[in-house]
């Protein structure tokens, strides 16, 4: 079988954050960047001063905390709000077009020379390469498969349905494609498996190209860099840092400063960024203790003795202020496909550092700059933001009072710890693969709720809720973002 791509090792990595995260069964109203949107930029446009006389406009009456505490109509949900309020000091609010870009040979090969410090390539077998005996194995197994005909039940055909067949006819044609697809690598595949030593983008099939390389750091396993056209991964010796909390950390912090720690961060982010484009949005602290989540009889983690590193989110830089990081990523029903379960993350790049320096580096959907849409952008006091926030949070959470539910809720709070101003990035609706960078407000915090006839089910997710945004309210125009699908 095919090792698993570098697209599943990314979705691993992310989804122990994922399940943390309580989903909420009534979705609040969300932004559809329509005409409203676009009024608003036009009226900025022809209001914005000559660049020399630009004003300060990110005066809108934010305090630096906010404390309140209200209830839900039923009085079982409580929403608690003690927040620091973070607003960046900038001189303008501009809006810009971005589009995706693809990462680049040289991009490759530049952060390959300086994560691996010039220290030559070990030769390894790239994932997805298969062997023409590999390649016969899988078209076989394909082909016995279909000629059980199991995949006529119906009972069969709904496991299927997520992704997306659901009859004879659809699963027999798309055993025919992927029987026709190994043929057809079957016809260049070489005898035994190829060893390279290189960070060269090749072609996996199917016009996709990849670049895998591998060199010895000193650590107990080798560094690698996986790369695709949307998303690179370098790790140093295997270490995954993908449980993060605030800082200071509740079970302790890395032995190292920040402050080193930020600067070998920074260095390296300029080698793909030398520009600025990206800068830091925020800093955390991540866990790795090597639990194999995948094991059943695996026991609980001991975060105190777990391996601990700073994290740093550099996002794209807007007129000087930072785009937000949350731990929510896009599945973009609005890219350039069309399609509605297009994987297409936010731009980012994310950074660990430990005592032996970067431990690894994610590098995800790299934008361009395009058009400034707006110079300076007219946004919403913050009192009006707070209407609509008190209003949206009760929406996402009704079904705390839902006694239509097959579990009912005895009692629920939404505790809110940070209030952030910053960028994100919106999909245009009805103008497919066009996005912009546009000021929001996030609101971040955590959830927990006691469920009915489940003593002790009151769950509190406060140490892994840092990077949550609850909701996302868009400063422009006052509707409210949902940062699952980028709109």
């Amino acid at each position: 079988m095919k090792k698993k791509t570098f697209a599943a090792l990314l979705l691993a990595l992310c989804m122990p954050l994922a399940a943390c995260q309580p989903t909420p069964e009534t979705p609040p109203v969300v932004n559809k960047i329509d005409g409203n949107m676009d009024k608003k930029i036009e009226e900025s446009r022809q209001s914005t001063p000559p660049p020399n006389e630009v004003k300060v406009n990110i005066d809108v009456g934010a305090p630096e905390r906010v404390t309140e505490e209200f209830k839900s109509e039923s009085g079982k949900l409580d929403i608690i709000v003690d927040a620091s309020v973070s607003v960046p000091q900038v001189d303008a609010l501009p809006i810009i077009g971005v589009s995706p870009q693809q990462i680049t040979q040289q991009e490759i090969d530049a952060l390959a020379a300086y994560l691996f410090q010039g220290k030559p390539l070990i030769p390894i077998r790239m994932d997805g390469e298969l062997t023409k005996q590999e390649l016969l194995d899988q078209i076989e197994a394909l082909r016995q498969e279909k000629d059980t005909g199991k995949h006529k039940s119906a009972e069969y055909q709904k496991t299927q349905e997520g992704i997306g067949l659901k009859s004879t006819e659809e699963m027999d044609a798309w055993f025919d494609e992927q029987i026709a697809k190994y043929e057809e690598q079957l016809k260049t595949a070489p005898e035994t498996p190829e060893l390279r030593a290189s960070t060269a983008l090749i072609d996996q099939g199917n016009g996709v190209l990849a670049a895998q390389a591998s060199c010895d750091l000193g650590q107990k396993n080798p560094a690698e860099i996986t790369a695709s056209a949307q998303t690179l991964a370098f790790t140093n010796g295997g270490r995954t840092y993908y449980m993060v909390t605030g800082i200071p950390c509740p079970y302790g912090d890395p032995d190292l400063s920040r402050d080193d720690a930020l600067t070998l961060a920074e260095d390296a982010v300029r080698v793909i960024a030398p520009n600025g484009e990206l800068m830091l949005s925020d800093a955390m602290i991540g866990l790795y203790d090597g639990t194999d989540f995948t094991d059943p009889n695996a026991g609980a983690p001991d975060w105190t003795t777990a391996d601990k590193a700073y994290v740093f989110k550099f996002l794209r830089n807007v007129g000087g202020a930072p785009t937000t990081y949350t731990g929510i990523d896009c599945v973009d029903s609005l890219g350039a496909s069309g399609t509605m379960a297009e994987m297409f993350s936010y731009e980012r790049v994310e950074v660990a550092v430990d005592e032996s320096g970067i431990a690894q580096l994610f590098w995800y959907t790299p934008m361009t700059a395009g058009e400034t849409l707006s110079e300076n952008v007219e946004i919403l006091p913050f009192d009006q933001i707070m209407e609509t926030f008190r209003k949206m949070i009760k929406t996402k959470y009704a079904f705390v009072d839902d006694a239509r539910k097959e579990y009912q809720v005895n009692n629920a709070e939404v505790h809110i710890e940070r209030v952030v101003f910053g960028y994100t990035r919106l999909a245009v609706r009805d103008r497919p693969g066009e996005y912009m960078m546009a000021p929001v407000w996030d609101f971040f915090g955590y959830f927990s709720q006691e469920i009915e006839g489940e003593p002790g089910s009151k769950k509190e997710l406060k140490n892994w809720s840092y990077d949550w945004s609850l909701l996302t309210i868009n400063a422009v125009d006052g509707t409210t973002v949902d940062r699952n699908v980028g709109y």
